[in-house]
């Protein structure tokens, strides 16, 4: 299991290249360190009223980060009830920082988002996570997002990634295996199905924004 402490942020780079980032070099992640960041993704989770984290920056080829030239990118936010305010600042400076770049937050175990000041909205079933990716965010001012969520009302989402992950694997198995169960087990089967399948539902619903999927 991955253990995160409650109401934390993680930042962390998108695995595929961005549009308009140079070509990675041979063996895909070889060399990330010393590209800028033209994307960014930050991870919060639940558990906490607020939170922040911050990222560091330089040019990634010299020492000119001894005489100052750096950055600092930091994101803070505050939750009340179904709404998150994110707050993300840039201070510092050096040659090759990018003038804008595409931030990406992810929310864990989150209800689909209802609304947002800014950004395009997307829901990840099987990690029970909505996302809001803001393009073309300039470094050189903050820059704020307020998302609202649909209320959760009795929606079991804690733990909910784990076992939607398990009901694949096992259905996965079962499908590798070939396996025809006898009459009493088909109806067990059958409910395997039906959860193995709930992540691709829950993004389909997220979608139309179907919140009461959620709690049915």
């Amino acid at each position: 299991p991955l253990y995160v402490r409650a109401g934390a942020v993680v930042p962390t780079l998108p695995l595929r290249r961005a549009v308009g980032a140079p070509e990675p070099a041979a063996g895909g992640l070889v060399g990330v360190a010393a590209r800028q960041y033209t994307d960014l993704v930050f991870t919060i989770y639940p558990g906490a009223a607020s939170g922040s984290c911050r990222v560091y920056e330089d040019d990634a080829s010299s020492y000119d980060y001894l005489s100052g030239k750096f950055a600092w990118t930091t994101l803070n936010y505050t939750r009340d009830g179904d709404a998150v305010t994110v707050a993300i600042a840039t201070s510092g400076a050096y040659p090759t920082l990018p003038t804008a770049r595409r931030y990406i937050l992810r929310f864990v175990n989150s209800m689909p988002v209802a609304s947002t000041s800014a950004g395009a909205v997307s829901y990840d079933g099987a990690a029970v996570t909505a996302a809001v990716t803001v393009e073309n965010v300039p470094l050189a001012s903050a820059a704020s997002v307020a998302v609202t969520f649909a209320p959760a009302g009795d929606a079991p989402l804690a733990g909910a990634k784990g076992w939607l992950r398990k009901a694949q694997l096992a259905k996965r198995v079962l499908n590798e295996a070939r396996a025809n169960p006898d009459e009493g087990a088909v109806a067990a089967q059958n409910a395997l199905s039906q959860l193995a399948a709930l992540p691709q539902l829950l993004a389909h619903a997220a979608g139309e924004g179907d919140a009461a999927a959620f709690v049915e």
